[in-house]
């Protein structure tokens, strides 16, 4: 007997995992490049990437959508001020 709503969640689910992960290495990327505006890049960049390093294995939606609207905010401020 086929179940079509848990094919459908799971489905569902992994198209949330993949667009989450495409945000998350867009967002790390642009704070990378946003970084090289700044004198003392390398230190900026080596925070960037502990940052994420830190939470990488994180698998609560909510916290990562935390932590990229932490970013997000981040990164807006870093092209303003530069």
């Amino acid at each position: 007997m086929s179940r079509p709503f848990a094919v459908a969640f799971q489905s569902t689910r992994h198209a949330l995992i993949a667009q989450t992960r495409l945000k998350t290495l867009e967002l790390y990327k642009s704070l990378l490049r946003s970084s090289e505006k700044f004198e003392h890049a390398n230190v900026l960049q080596q925070v960037i990437r502990n940052k994420f390093k830190k939470n990488i294995n994180n698998t609560s939606r909510s916290k990562v959508l935390d932590l990229l609207a932490e970013g997000n905010k981040v990164n807006k401020l870093s092209t303003l001020a530069a």
